[in-house]
């Protein structure tokens, strides 16, 4: 493996995605690659891989030790999927629907037999938050009458207020707050990946699988 180290004190830059394969998203009329591949799992262990790697490269002398902290890691990755897997396998397949503010989550979704909807005029999270027409609004409140869900969620980096008004007269619950593009903060459940996955899933059981 060659060093990734620079002579001249430059830092290295590593890609984490190498392996990933990326899914497409609609971005504002636009087909792009969903960056969000950490939601499943899956894709983590090829991140902490192509990490792994790197530190080597960087620092071959203590490649046991990085060796022996990946694979902990990596098991406890493991242990995740298995977790999730077993606690999303209560919610009936017509229910597992995500209806969510941020379209943050179809990694998640291929993983564990999600289907993702995002209504009718509900185009990004900052125009959820505070700057739909009433027209636009009126149709999103409708399109989510249409999906027969029990109930939404909205991301950590959108404001609630307005989802909370949409979900109320469309006569559905807010499901919760989801950990999205950023975890939490320290001291919160989602302060780690790990946590921030199992805060997600247990939010997402809890609402789906309840009136």
């Amino acid at each position: 493996m060659q060093s990734l180290a620079r002579d001249n004190g430059e830092k290295p830059l590593v890609s984490c995605t190498d392996g990933v394969q990326p899914l497409d998203l609609i971005y504002e009329g636009q087909t792009v690659k969903d960056p969000h591949a950490w939601f499943d799992p899956h894709n983590a262990v090829i991140y902490v891989n192509n990490i792994l790697d790197a530190v080597i490269g960087i620092d071959s002398p203590n490649a046991g030790t990085y060796r022996a902290r990946a694979e902990l890691y990596l098991q406890q990755l493991r242990v995740l999927d298995a977790w999730i897997d077993k606690q999303v396998s209560v919610i009936p397949e017509e229910r597992r629907i995500l209806v969510t503010s941020h379209d943050a989550f179809n990694y998640f979704a291929g993983r564990y037999g999600f289907q993702v909807r995002s209504p009718i005029g509900w185009s990004t999270g900052s125009e959820v938050g505070g700057g739909m027409t009433p027209e636009r609004r009126r149709r999103v409140v409708e399109s989510i009458r249409k999906f027969n869900v029990p109930a939404v969620f909205f991301e950590t980096s959108v404001s609630p207020k307005n989802i909370r008004q949409i979900a109320a007269e469309a006569n559905v619950k807010v499901g919760g707050e989801l950990y999205s593009d950023a975890m939490g903060e320290d001291g919160t459940a989602g302060e780690t990946y790990i946590g921030m996955m199992r805060e997600n899933t247990l939010k997402i059981c809890n609402a789906l699988i309840t009136n």
